[in-house]
């Protein structure tokens, strides 16, 4: 599986580059009845009806020649396309994106995990299943003074618009609130909003 691995750590860095960066070109929807598609940043995602297509932009593939896309993809039971302006198009199997969306909600929630762990201020983090919501109970006089637990809903709403980019979800609807709340009293006293916080 070395081969599917290279691939989806292609695809899933570009992702997150693309969603951090506002220089890169965003693509339009698709007019396929059949299809659904989301599209930012200059990356596209479509459904069809037995595949999911991705769509990656140039800027990401400058150092990798057509033949290594074409032998990764091939490598992993993916079809690539290169277009004539560079970007790659990736047609994935929708049982194999079913299983890549799978391992991003589990990577998701590792990361809760290992924060849990890591960051003492913390205290819990919950979700809504589908990683739109998350509510942060925290020491909240121990979790204003940490750096570092500051950061947390940063990389937290990043992995979730990630994974709400690549299942598809619309650009209008693609959206991640982390709600803030004090341990000691249950009280809500922050939040933190993708993409407002990037505006």
């Amino acid at each position: 599986m070395i081969a599917r691995t290279k691939t989806v750590s292609v695809i899933a860095t570009a992702i997150v580059a693309c969603t951090l960066m506002t220089g890169c070109a965003s693509s339009g929807a698709s007019s396929d009845p059949e299809s659904s598609s989301s599209a930012e940043g200059g990356i596209g995602v479509e459904e069809k009806i037995l595949n999911v297509v991705v769509t990656l932009p140039a800027n990401l593939f400058e150092d990798t020649s057509e033949e290594e896309i074409h032998a990764r993809a091939e490598g992993s039971g993916y079809k690539a396309v290169v277009n004539d302006d560079g970007s790659v198009e990736y047609t994935i199997p929708k049982s194999v994106h079913a299983e890549l969306i799978a391992e991003m909600a589990s990577g998701i929630d590792e990361s809760i995990a290992d924060t849990l762990i890591r960051e003492a201020p913390i205290e819990e983090i919950t979700h809504d299943g589908e990683y739109s919501a998350f509510a942060m109970t925290v020491n909240r006089a121990a979790f204003e003074e940490s750096f570092s637990a500051g950061f947390v809903p940063i990389t937290l709403g990043t992995r979730a618009m990630f994974y709400q980019l690549f299942d598809g979800v619309s650009i209008d609807d693609r959206r991640v609130v982390v709600t803030y709340i004090d341990s000691a009293s249950g009280e809500e006293f922050d939040t933190y909003v993708l993409p407002d916080a990037l505006e």
